[in-house]
């Protein structure tokens, strides 16, 4: 007699019979196979029980857990020991695509390494294709995803770039920075010095021997302390 072999989940079945048997038994697995999603199974996979002596045949479960067997589970239990196949496939949001960064960009590094400081804005000298190049600490140009790490943001706040060019986080000032006050109306633009610098905010000095404690969102950074050139 022949016989045909069919695969069922992960398991080989072969049947043996006349020409007519096999021929049933082909039709009846393609339609039973209609649906089906091939692949290893991924959480949130929606799965229909095709042999178990403990889940009912037929009854269908969405994956909760994969375990490093590529066994699905769901309700704290893992069908070691039940045959199932994949009618449903989550869908996977794809990644965002990174925005495409030409020279004069300046982007940040979230990690840095010993050419690349981390949080510090470096500015996009030339771009070879896809790849990006800038001027490491040492004053070389590098590679983005080489020498630098491929990760990073593009700034394109003027205000943050301030920061970021000085290597500090938005609103990071220090006693000495050169800020412009942005606040009320009537001393809107104001350059002056930050004198010293608390939880409270950023105390400013005005004309004469007056200062103010200002909020912070309402100093643009001019000049950081550590590149001041006037002796202060």
């Amino acid at each position: 007699m022949a016989g045909i072999t069919i695969k069922v989940g992960n398991t080989e079945i072969t049947f043996d019979g006349t020409p007519e048997e096999l021929a049933d038994i082909a039709r009846k697995y393609s339609a039973s196979k209609a649906g089906e999603i091939e692949g290893p199974v991924r959480v949130g996979d929606t799965i229909e029980i095709t042999d178990s002596v403990n889940f009912p045949i037929g009854s269908r479960y969405v994956v909760e857990s994969v375990d490093s067997a590529g066994k699905p589970g769901f309700n704290d239990v893992l069908l070691y020991h039940s045959k199932y196949r994949i009618v449903a496939r989550k869908e996977e949001t794809p990644a965002p695509a990174k925005p495409s960064v030409k020279v004069g960009d300046y982007i940040v590094f979230d990690e840095g390494n010993d050419y690349i400081t981390a949080g510090k804005a470096y500015k996009v000298s030339d771009k070879d294709g896809n790849t990006a190049m800038v001027m490491d600490d040492t004053g070389d140009e590098i590679t983005v995803g080489g020498w630098a790490p491929a990760e990073y943001r593009i700034i394109t706040d003027a205000r943050e770039l301030a920061f970021a060019k000085a290597g500090r986080k938005l609103n990071e000032f220090k006693s000495g920075d050169i800020v412009r006050y942005m606040g009320s109306a009537t001393k809107r633009g104001t350059i002056t010095e930050a004198l010293t610098v608390s939880e409270a905010g950023v105390k400013i000095a005005w004309a004469g021997t007056l200062a103010s404690t200002e909020r912070r969102a309402n100093l643009d950074l001019i000049t950081p302390a550590e590149a001041r050139v006037d002796g202060e």
